[in-house]
């Protein structure tokens, strides 16, 4: 589980990063930490609309992260981070069930 929380930490610390950067034509990373823990990331610019309606410059980050846990199993998490914020899938991530169909 520390290890999930590593991985994390890296995703968001790199977005962060990479979103304080100005960006014309997008950035790309890929880092392998320790412990067989793997991070890739690339991003993009896509002009967004604000709470106010208002255009602005933003940039959508997409990748993924890898680890091995201590079960032996590698776990791999895919995401994308954009104007809906930070979406994670990973078939050991839980989902939301779709809702019961009405009678």
């Amino acid at each position: 589980m520390f290890k999930f929380f590593v991985a994390t930490f890296a995703v968001l610390s790199v977005i962060a990063y990479s979103s304080a950067m100005p960006q014309q034509q997008g950035s790309s990373c890929c880092i392998i930490i320790s412990n067989q823990i793997k991070f890739d990331t690339k991003g993009s610019p896509k002009q967004i609309t604000d709470a106010d309606g208002k255009q602005q410059q933003g940039e959508i980050q997409q990748g993924s992260y890898s680890f091995v846990a201590p079960d032996g199993q590698t776990y791999t998490v895919e995401w994308i981070a954009d104007e809906n914020g930070f979406q994670p899938k990973g078939a050991h991530i839980p989902t939301i069930p779709p809702p019961a169909a009405s009678a």
